[in-house]
Order: structure tokens, then C-alpha cells, then sequence
């Protein structure tokens, strides 16, 4: 776990927005629908890139992915 007693450390809870092509494409993977996987890990990959370069940026100690591979925050539950 990161510390620290210089600053307070921030992140941000839950997903973050998904590039339309790429949360149409969970949506069909989710409902069953046959989808392209290379095409699927090609548009997971830039959009995790995508908003890790968007965290680091705005300056959040703690990055995380944004929930990119998944369709929503509310599959955990199911």
C-alpha cells in the first residue's frame, strides 16, 4: 500500500467512462453476442492507456485502470 506523510494521496472510486466503440463491444460480450477478442484487448489496451496518461496528468497518486474491461461497475455484483 502507498503512504504518505508528506501530501495526501488521491484516486478516484468506481469506473470511469468508456470510449463508445469500446463499452458498445462489453455490452455485446455481456448479452452473449459473438465479438472480435483481438479487437475487444486492442480497444481495452488504448483505452486503459488512454486514461492512466488522463490520471497521471490531473495528478492522482493512486492510477488505476477506470474499469476499462468491464461493461460497468455493477458486474462484480452479478
Amino acid at each position: 500500500m502507498r503512504r504518505s506523510e508528506a501530501t495526501i494521496l488521491t484516486t478516484h472510486g468506481g469506473s470511469l467512462p468508456r470510449p463508445p466503440e469500446l463499452a458498445s463491444m462489453l455490452r455485446a460480450r455481456e448479452a452473449g453476442e459473438h465479438v472480435d477478442a483481438d479487437e475487444l484487448e486492442r480497444l481495452t489496451t488504448e483505452a486503459v492507456n488512454a486514461v492512466v496518461e488522463q490520471q497521471a496528468q490531473t495528478g492522482l497518486s493512486v492510477i488505476n485502470d477506470g474499469e476499462m474491461g468491464r461493461p460497468s461497475y455493477v458486474t462484480y455484483v452479478t
